[in-house]
């Protein structure tokens, strides 16, 4: 039986060491990877910090009333106004505050919507919505005015506008003060003009009720009274005098004073004076019928009455004259 074959080279021994893998799961590890999430943790926690909170949407609408309630402001301004040179430096300067708020732009971002949050805030900006857009509407033609014109054929005009045939079927202003003017041209080419103001307070009221004014032209009515002391009594007999002229203070040519009778709309007071005679005076009264009566102490005859119609002939002379009475015995 043949031996086994004997090898003919021998074989060299290495030490070798065997090494045993790792324990991910040994408390070294474990801390090294919790160290490392952390971190990122950290610095992402870092980064929100220095970020501002992005808006809501409540905030969002709170910066558009803002920015709404400035652009409708900035259209109330006048021309005028912003031709001014005190205006033209705020506007030369806005550059300059955009770059100051460029420059501060996260801590001014993040105060601004912080403070777009408050209560107060809203409140403030609702109310100036609101103021706004009433003023804004007080520009627009809103009321309706339907005047009586006297005589009914005058022309009419609006806050300077040319004076043209009036219809009769009212017309619209804004809530603002307004001038009306009233032209008449007789067949003889004498032109009779009247402007009345209309205030914005008028306007208020006619929001509330119908405003029907009556806006008669003023004629030159003249006065020849050769005594003094006379009283004349104009008293209009259809009707009140109108609104605006019960308002004003009149007086003649001369600077006499034309009273309104405190114990009536209708009557109006001229006295020629206890020592002048006036015998060319002038009053100016409005359209319509009148009926004038004269007193004066001491006379021992009455004055007659005299009839008028202002304005509803072709002729414009108007005349009140009385003459000398006699004296009681």
């Amino acid at each position: 039986m043949a031996k086994p074959r004997s090898k003919s080279s021998s074989i060299e021994r290495y030490a070798v060491q065997l090494r045993e893998p790792q324990d991910r799961s040994s408390p070294g590890a474990a801390s090294d990877s919790h160290l490392t999430s952390g971190e990122a943790i950290a610095t992402q926690a870092n980064v929100a910090a220095d970020q501002p909170p992005l808006p809501s949407r409540s905030t969002a609408i709170w910066l558009c009333v803002t920015l709404l309630n400035l652009v409708l402001i900035v259209f109330l301004i006048p021309d005028s106004l912003l031709k001014n040179q005190r205006v033209e430096f705020i506007v030369k300067a806005v550059p300059v505050a955009t770059g100051l708020f460029i420059a501060g732009y996260v801590w001014i971002k993040a105060l601004f919507l912080d403070f777009l949050t408050h209560r107060s805030y809203k409140i403030a900006q609702t109310a100036i919505l609101t103021i706004v857009i009433l003023l804004h509407a007080s520009q627009w033609p809103i009321v309706m005015i339907n005047p009586q014109l006297e005589p009914a054929d005058a022309f009419l005009g609006v806050d300077g506008s040319e004076p043209a045939p009036y219809d009769g079927g009212g017309f619209r202003v804004s809530v603002n003060d307004h001038t009306v003017k009233l032209v008449k041209t007789t067949s003889k080419q004498e032109t009779i003009e009247r402007s009345i103001p209309i205030s914005y307070q008028q306007i208020l009221r006619a929001i509330l009720r119908n405003y029907n004014p009556r806006w008669p032209l003023l004629y030159p009515v003249a006065v020849d009274i050769q005594q003094p002391g006379v009283e004349v009594r104009i008293k209009k007999t259809d009707g009140y005098f109108d609104e605006y002229f019960r308002s004003k203070k009149h007086f003649s040519s001369r600077n006499l004073p034309l009273e309104l009778d405190p114990n009536s709309g209708d009557t109006l007071i001229y006295q020629s004076g206890n020592d002048q005679i006036v015998p060319d005076d002038v009053l100016e009264l409005p359209y319509g019928d009148y009926l004038v009566k004269a007193t004066r102490v001491g006379c021992k005859n009455s004055y007659e009455p005299i009839e008028l119609s202002i304005g509803k002939g072709s002729d414009l002379k108007y005349l009140i004259s009385y003459p000398p009475c006699k004296a009681e015995n």
